[in-house]
């Protein structure tokens, strides 16, 4: 019975030894060196979770740029899109592309918009409308268009305009650019 009892008070003074260690080296403050002389120490805190982030990080030099563009991705300029082409109706529900589409560059997330517009105004159905499925930061893709139940037209102008993130101060700023060109529909 008394080697059961040691060997319990063994195994708990062995974990309460490594405990301390444990924390008398977590407890020590962080220091930043830079250049060979500490720049900032920091004290780790007791409310450290998974998703928190260090409070002081070391300098960093900004990447010099364009016109001081920076993408969020670490694009080195802003977007830019282009769209052409034409689309023609044999029937209402039955059309013809020829090599309409919209191309892109530097679009940094597959969460940015691409807006249409049509000249006049109608309630055509007009995609992509997001980069979701379509490769970034550079691509192309066709159009796919449906017109309203009651066309107010017999021929229309699509343009478009994408969004894209920009770093600004630290926080990414969605920004918007309009694409150059033009897609003709007629019916």
């Amino acid at each position: 019975m008394s080697s059961k009892k040691e060997i319990i008070l063994w195994v708990l003074a062995a974990t309460i030894g490594v405990a301390v260690i444990g924390y008398g080296s977590w407890s020590r403050p962080v220091k930043y060196v830079k250049d060979g002389k500490p720049v900032e120490t920091v004290s780790p805190s007791a409310s450290v979770s998974p998703f928190s982030s260090p409070t002081a990080k070391p300098e960093a030099t900004p990447i010099p740029t364009p016109a001081g563009f920076v993408g969020p991705t670490g694009l080195k300029a802003p977007a830019s899109c282009v769209v052409g082409g034409e689309i023609e109706f044999v029937e209402k529900n039955i059309s013809a592309s020829r090599e309409a589409k919209i191309s892109w560059k530097n679009v940094d997330a597959h969460g940015r918009l691409i807006k249409w517009a049509t000249e006049p105004e109608d309630e055509l159905a007009v995609g992509p409308n997001l980069f979701a499925n379509l490769p970034v930061p550079d691509g192309s893709e066709g159009l796919t268009v449906r017109l309203p139940e009651s066309p107010k037209a017999t021929t229309y102008f699509l343009t478009a305009i994408i969004t894209y993130g920009q770093m600004e101060k630290g926080a990414v700023v969605v920004k918007e650019v309009k694409c150059s060109g033009q897609v003709k529909i007629i019916r």
